[in-house]
């Protein structure tokens, strides 16, 4: 047998931080050392070798001072070997079900570049649907965020400082089109969103407006002006036929999607109104406020009533999946449950300390997440109020959801974090090459297949395994 054929035989394995991967080829390990996934101080190991080796001695780079492995290392990854596994992961009590990540299934956007060898590995099974494809931010800068179109085909993003949306293949990754280019809003887009029915793109901007643009050509339609300060977000009914908008200047505002015309003004609260949400029927409106209030208005903009009870900003403000239950989540600390149909509080979700920016049901309504500065998310019983996990992270946590199927919670801080749904424990972390940023948005597609995570990097990954079938991943190394 040649040398050539002898050293693509090979298969390596990887120990970085306690932690291992593998196996790799010779052009995949290159391909680690020349994306700097793999430096001189970590360790590698082949069979027939007696001990674990630098980086910098098994590849003749330069030599970086020896760091500490584990005495039953290799031991573990022989006997891993030989039982004909694929990868020597270090398993406690306290570690993941196991997960296999060609089955994790994230759309990672926002170069969501995942800095680990495991992760890497995955990103090595070949030029399938599967593998990831890198995208760049069309203007050089930061992805502000990513939405799926309801088949999933496609994915709207916004970029800081363009006034522009785009448009993109989930599949390759390829730019369909810069949308709004010549009818570009004037500032930063703040957000943007398919409707139900995949015929029309919305866009909220700092320029005071938001528009309606057909998803099919970019051509934009309408130009929603009305408000007197940012339009901080915006939401279809179910039936794709009106908008609600949110905006800074204390209003929201109910639109007709096919001309365009205000219906209605939400006026009724003090201070900013930073989201706004269709009921699941579309018979029902939410709006969550910085003056302490949620309130509920009729499908036709019509006020019902107050949810009163917070001390601080009402940060965000959603329905349950059946529309019976409403969830906000606030600045002083807590998220509160009510009841839809009677407004009254159900229970208060106390336990954090501090601000809360995010909170979640899972599918079935039967869990809520929540996403808090005070570097955790937390899981509770969604009838109860009974706290039932905490996640811990490093940082802040910005946002956090369910995976459709709810098996898994995604969480955005500085990186995004996989956790299991049952027992808490991290399965997977998902960040830059060189650092971990601050996470924007988090959107799953309809079929829960697939993740977007928009992150303050100017690249965009796209993973592409399932989402519904988690085996193994192991604890990833920061």
């Amino acid at each position: 047998m040649s040398e050539h054929s002898r050293s693509s035989l090979r298969q390596w394995y990887v120990s970085q931080a306690g932690k291992q991967s593998g196996p790799f080829d010779d052009k995949q390990m290159s391909e680690l050392i020349d994306r700097g996934l793999l430096l001189a101080d970590d360790h590698v190991w082949i069979a027939g070798w007696s001990d674990w080796q630098l980086v910098s001695h098994a590849f003749n780079l330069s030599p970086s001072p020896p760091a500490s492995v584990p005495a039953d290392t290799v031991g573990q990854a022989r006997e891993t070997i030989s039982k004909g596994a694929r990868t020597p992961i270090d398993e406690t009590e306290h570690s993941p079900r196991r997960i296999s990540m060609a089955k994790l299934s994230a759309l990672v956007v926002g170069a969501m570049a995942i800095a680990s060898i495991a992760a890497y590995s995955a990103m090595n099974l070949g030029a399938t649907a599967k593998s990831p494809i890198r995208m760049e931010a069309s203007t050089g800068s930061h992805f502000g965020g990513a939405w799926f179109s309801p088949d999933g085909e496609r994915i709207v993003t916004i970029e800081d400082g363009s006034g522009v949306f785009g448009l993109r293949d989930t599949r390759s990754g390829d730019v369909i089109s810069d949308c709004s280019v010549s009818d570009r809003h004037k500032d930063d887009l703040k957000f943007a969103t398919f409707s139900p029915d995949g015929r029309w793109i919305a866009t909220a901007s700092e320029d005071d407006t938001a528009a309606i643009y057909d998803a099919a050509t970019c051509a934009r339609r309408f130009v929603l002006t009305g408000h007197g300060d940012d339009v901080l977000h915006i939401a279809f009914s179910p039936d794709s036929s009106r908008l609600v908008t949110s905006s800074m200047d204390s209003d929201a505002g109910l639109w007709d999607v096919a001309t365009g015309k205000l219906l209605a003004i939400l006026d009724r609260h003090s201070s900013w109104v930073f989201h706004a949400e269709f009921s699941p029927d579309g018979s029902r409106i939410l709006t969550a406020s910085r003056d302490k209030t949620a309130k509920v208005w009729t499908g036709e903009g019509e006020f019902i009533g107050d949810l009163t009870g917070h001390s601080e900003s009402v940060e965000m403000a959603r329905w349950s999946p059946d529309g019976t239950r409403i969830l906000t989540v606030s600045g002083d600390h807590t998220a509160r449950s009510w009841d839809a149909r009677t407004l009254l509080e159900q229970f208060v979700l106390s336990g954090h300390q501090n601000s809360l920016n995010d909170g979640h049901f899972n599918a079935d309504g039967s869990r809520i997440v929540t996403a808090s500065n005070d570097q955790t998310a937390r899981v509770w019983d969604a009838r109860s109020g009974e706290l039932l996990l905490t996640l811990q992270h490093n940082e802040n946590v910005k946002t956090a959801a369910f995976a459709p199927d709810g098996s898994v919670i995604i969480t955005g801080s500085l990186g995004a974090f996989a956790w299991n749904a049952g027992s808490g424990g991290q399965v997977a972390m998902l960040r830059c090459d060189a650092f971990a940023p601050w996470v924007r948005t988090l959107a799953f597609d309809r079929d829960g297949m697939r993740l977007a995570i928009a992150s303050q990097c100017s690249d965009v990954w796209v993973l592409d395994p399932s989402l519904g079938a988690l085996e193994d991943l192991g604890r990833l190394p920061r």
